[in-house]
C-alpha cells in the first residue's frame, strides 16, 4: 500500500529525484513547494469546476455547502454582513434567503472596484430577486434593496486543504485523495529543478515515465 504520510511522499520525491540519502532537498524545502503546488491544484480544479458546474473527485472533500446567518451592516444603512468561515478558499456558488421564507432568483458576486457603481446602475441594483453581494476582507455585505431582510447566505465553497508538518510527519501530507497527491508530487519536482536549474525533468513526458517505473 502506497505511503501518503509526509516522511513517505518527501522518501519519494528523493527517490524521484536520485538523491536517496541526501539533503538536497530538505524537508522544510519540500513542504513549501508542495504545499504551493498544492494550491495551484486546488486553484485549477475550482476553474474547471466553475466552468463544467460539476464537482471533481479530485478535490470534492474541500467542497462544502453552508449556510451562513446575516446581521445588519452598522457601517452601510440597508445592507448586510457575514463573516467568511474560518477555512474559506474560494467559492463557488452562493444564493441569499430571505425572512420571510424566499430567495433569490440569482445573486451577482460584484468586486470591490465595481460595488458602488453597479449600485447606481438601473441595469445592476440590487433588489430582493437579484441582490449583489461583495466579498471584502473575511465578510461578504449583501445589498438587496429597501424592502428586502436577508436571513441567510447559503454558500458552496473549496475550503483550505489540511497539511502535515514536521512536528508529525507521520500523517497524511494533505487531505487530498491519492491521485491528487501524485499529480502534486509531479509538479513538485518540476518546480524543485526549476529551482536549481537541473535539466533532468524539463519533459514532462520523463517524468510521467519515471514515476510510472518507481511508483507503479
Amino acid at each position: 500500500m502506497a505511503d501518503y504520510s509526509l516522511s513517505g511522499t518527501h522518501l519519494k520525491l528523493n527517490q524521484l529525484c536520485d538523491k536517496i540519502g541526501s539533503d538536497y532537498f530538505v524537508m522544510p524545502v519540500f513542504i513549501n513547494i508542495f504545499e504551493m503546488s498544492a494550491y495551484d491544484f486546488i486553484s485549477r480544479k475550482v476553474k474547471e469546476i466553475e466552468k463544467t458546474q460539476t464537482i471533481v473527485d479530485d478535490i470534492r472533500d474541500l467542497i462544502i455547502p453552508k449556510s451562513l446567518n446575516v446581521i445588519s451592516d452598522p457601517s452601510s444603512l440597508g445592507d448586510y454582513i457575514t463573516g467568511l468561515p474560518s477555512d474559506y478558499f474560494r467559492l463557488l456558488a452562493h444564493n441569499v434567503y430571505y425572512k420571510d421564507g424566499t430567495e433569490c432568483r440569482r445573486s451577482d458576486l460584484i468586486k470591490h472596484a465595481e460595488y458602488e457603481t453597479a449600485k447606481l446602475n438601473p441595469n445592476k441594483k440590487p433588489s430582493r430577486y437579484y441582490p449583489l453581494i461583495l466579498q471584502y476582507a473575511s465578510t461578504f455585505q449583501i445589498s438587496a434593496g429597501p424592502d428586502a431582510i436577508p436571513s441567510s447566505l447559503k454558500i458552496t465553497y473549496c475550503k483550505k486543504p489540511s497539511f502535515a508538518d514536521v512536528s508529525n510527519p507521520q500523517i497524511r501530507i494533505v487531505n487530498l485523495p491519492d491521485d491528487s497527491i501524485d499529480n502534486i508530487l509531479k509538479k513538485t519536482v518540476v518546480e524543485l529543478f526549476n529551482k536549481t536549474a537541473d535539466p533532468r525533468f524539463a519533459s514532462s513526458d520523463k517524468l510521467e515515465k519515471e514515476y510510472q517505473k518507481i511508483f507503479k
